[in-house]
């Protein structure tokens, strides 16, 4: 690991612009959420899991611990409260790791632990953020479809696609159907799920779907 690496949120850097060195990170996991019935004398159970159509999961834990100095212990005493009046106020924000190319998280700031040397001169900030449980893409997966039936894959998560035609067109995903009126861009109501989909275009436009990656 990059001794410059670090961590990106509110177009500020951990290395950048405060100069921390990162010490450690630890990427939590989600936890599934499991919905599990069983009945009497019934061997095993039912797995109502992902009766939506997918399962759900919890939130992720993403921790970061970083290493400062200083000449004197005022000075390092403001020092840590200058980093932590950055990162204590990380809310609903997407967060960009260094050593996760193409991909980062989004959260909160979740909780925050200083250790301090006996000399009083050098200090340990580990900070911790409650995210999404998956990783976003940073940049759209996009596919532009004129009328016709398509075959999107998607190798993520389910999510839900942004749609924008050039002229008036209509979507069809599943059951559900939508108009698309021309340069506007609109959220379908339907996820995109994970693997094949068929989409279904009609319409003398070009419309571009497009969705933001997740994945585990």
């Amino acid at each position: 690991m990059s001794l410059t690496a670090g961590i990106r949120i509110h177009d500020k850097h951990s290395y950048g612009n405060f100069g921390l060195y990162l010490k450690s990170r630890n990427i939590g996991l989600p936890e599934k959420k499991s919905i599990r019935q069983t009945v009497p004398f019934m061997n095993g159970y039912y797995d109502f899991s992902a009766l939506n159509g997918a399962a759900a999961w919890g939130e992720r834990i993403i921790e970061y611990s970083f290493d400062v100095t200083n000449d004197s212990p005022v000075e390092l005493d403001y020092f840590v409260s200058y980093v932590l009046e950055w990162l204590g106020n990380v809310h609903d924000a997407d967060i960009y790791d260094d050593t996760t190319y193409g991909y980062h998280w989004h959260g909160s700031y979740d909780k925050a632990n200083i250790e301090w040397d006996t000399s009083g001169l050098q200090a340990e900030i580990t900070v911790s953020f409650a995210v999404h449980p998956f990783k976003i893409a940073d940049n759209p997966t996009q596919h532009f479809l004129t009328a016709g039936t398509h075959t999107i894959t998607n190798p993520g998560m389910a999510v839900a696609p942004i749609v924008k035609s050039d002229a008036v067109a209509a979507i069809q995903i599943g059951n559900y159907v939508s108009s698309i009126p021309a340069n506007e861009e609109i959220k379908l109501e339907i996820d995109l799920e994970r693997g094949a989909n068929t989409v279904l275009v009609t319409g003398e436009g070009t419309v571009t779907l497009s969705y933001y990656e997740e994945v585990l």
